[in-house]
């Protein structure tokens, strides 16, 4: 977690390293992840 400052107010950020990245997106499981409704 970082910190960056947008708009004028400090908000945290989560952040993955791009390497990391194509494995985190594989635990991925689209069985667990809520459909939006407009």
């Amino acid at each position: 977690m970082i910190v960056m400052q947008v708009g004028g107010q400090n908000r945290q950020v989560a952040m993955i390293d791009l390497e990391s990245l194509p494995m985190w997106l594989v635990t991925i499981k689209p069985s667990k992840v809520a459909f939006e409704r407009s």
